[in-house]
């Protein structure tokens, strides 16, 4: 790893663009090994707290903050790019490595790797892995998206290290390098403002198997169709089909209530649906069967997987029981930014009475969205920010007279309309179906919020 990134920077104008999370571990990484190369780090925020320090303490760093940041990439031939920052309307010199933690990481350390990618549900299956990995006594390792940056884990890295790697398309977009044993669980609409197209982020998504040899392992959805024909022409990996319903190309299916895995071209009941009490709804099939599957292609047993998928809990803001306040039970499901997502929410949750929507409106197709939860037994629906304000208006095109539609400018006057409406004995869920950053700085400050004022009910 370290010979790696000594190459790469042998004789470079280096950039840390973006100093979140990511941009302060490649900077910690390389001035470990690297106490003097001179570096640049540029970011958006004028006041960064972080990156003044640094300037304040290296004198071998130059510090550009506030709104020119972008500048500096015209200026340096090797930049580290971190997973927020959108490219897609500059073109850079044909003489710039555009490089990140993710293309770094892969290079070194894709034998060992399991990613997983997704609109929805990576969070989720990767979590599981590691928690299967784990509960089994393996060595592993989780890092990427909701796990600490790639950067920051490498000291603990040794031969046998199953690395479980959360990978957004973020992440993905600039790599070329894919992991040993990829998973792709479906792709929708979202991160349009980052990418700018549909296909972009498709590309993106992809990448999670575009280099990929004949001996590594795609694990694929089969239930969304689209994905095989995304995927690139000159494939060479082998792919390992999942679905709700058994078929010729599935390798892990759902059957009368039971997942099955294809071994030895025998079907093998793994686990009853029934059995599994903290991955509710069909989405989480998914998941479930997805890492099955790569936590079979690492040695795994049977055994061993269905003792790690009981013992595992289910994440945060994803389907969170909040409790039962003033007869309602409360859900969080805040981490759902997208229609699919909501859909999938409603569906697990079926005694729903009242569902709380909107937040950012980044130009998503809602039509589908409306569509399914005017034939719900949802009643109440509470809408908020711009994208509550457009679904809203799709809602009131097909005029329900069994549905109660409101407006609010905040969550805590969203309660107001949630225990005056919400049926005793039934569910209030927050699923978005939109992004949190137009009144929040994540998804995470947003349920947080939600869940804080239901238990103070």
């Amino acid at each position: 790893m370290i010979e790696k990134l000594r190459t790469l920077l042998n004789e470079k104008k280096i950039l840390i663009l973006g100093f979140g999370r990511e941009g302060q571990s490649t900077y910690q990484l390389i001035r470990s090994f690297f106490p003097e190369t001179p570096l640049t780090i540029a970011d958006g925020n004028e006041t960064h707290p972080e990156a003044k320090k640094v300037g304040a303490s290296d004198q071998c760093v130059n510090i550009i903050l506030g709104k020119s940041y972008l500048d500096e990439i015209f200026k340096h031939n090797l930049i580290f790019k971190s997973p927020g920052i959108s490219l897609q309307n500059i073109t850079l010199n044909p003489v710039t490595i555009l490089s990140s933690q993710t293309q770094v990481f892969l290079e070194a350390y894709s034998p060992q790797t399991i990613g997983i990618t997704g609109t929805k549900g990576k969070s989720t299956t990767s979590s599981l892995i590691y928690h299967i990995l784990k509960e089994a006594g393996r060595d592993c390792m989780f890092v990427g998206n909701i796990g600490i940056p790639a950067f920051s884990a490498t000291q603990n890295i040794k031969p046998e290290t199953i690395i479980v790697y959360e990978l957004s398309g973020h992440q993905l977009e600039s790599v070329t390098v894919s992991p040993h044993i990829g998973i792709l669980l479906n792709i929708f609409e979202e991160h349009l403002d980052h990418f700018g197209s549909f296909d972009r982020y498709i590309k993106s998504k992809t990448k999670i198997a575009e280099f990929q040899e004949q001996d590594d392992f795609l694990i694929i959805n089969n239930d969304q169709p689209d994905l095989l024909n995304y995927l690139p022409k000159t494939l060479k990996s082998k792919i390992l089909g999942f679905s709700l319903n058994p078929n010729l190309d599935t390798q892990c299916f759902v059957q009368n209530e039971i997942i099955y895995l294809i071994k030895n071209d025998t079907p093998t009941p793994i686990i009853k649906t029934n059995e599994i009490k903290n991955l509710l709804g069909k989405h989480n099939q998914y998941n479930i069967m997805a890492s099955i599957l790569a936590c079979t292609e690492v040695g795994l047993s049977p055994i061993q997987i269905i003792n790690g998928i009981k013992s595992f809990h289910s994440l945060e803001h994803r389907l969170e029981y909040v409790g039962f306040f003033k007869g309602i039970h409360f859900y969080n499901d805040s981490i759902s930014t997208i229609p699919e997502a909501t859909i999938e929410a409603v569906k697990s949750l079926t005694d729903t009475d009242t569902l709380i929507l909107g937040g950012f409106d980044r130009g998503i197709n809602y039509d589908h969205l409306i569509q399914f939860l005017v034939g719900s037994d949802v009643k109440n629906f509470i809408f908020m920010g711009p994208a509550g304000i457009r679904m809203k208006s799709i809602l009131n095109k097909f005029k329900p007279s069994d549905k109660y539609v409101f407006e609010s400018n905040s969550l805590e006057e969203a309660f107001v309309h949630v225990l005056t409406t919400t049926a005793k004995g039934k569910i209030c869920l927050l699923s978005p179906a939109a992004a949190s950053y137009n009144a929040f700085k994540n998804f995470e400050e947003r349920g947080n919020l939600y869940k804080k004022i239901a238990r103070n009910l």
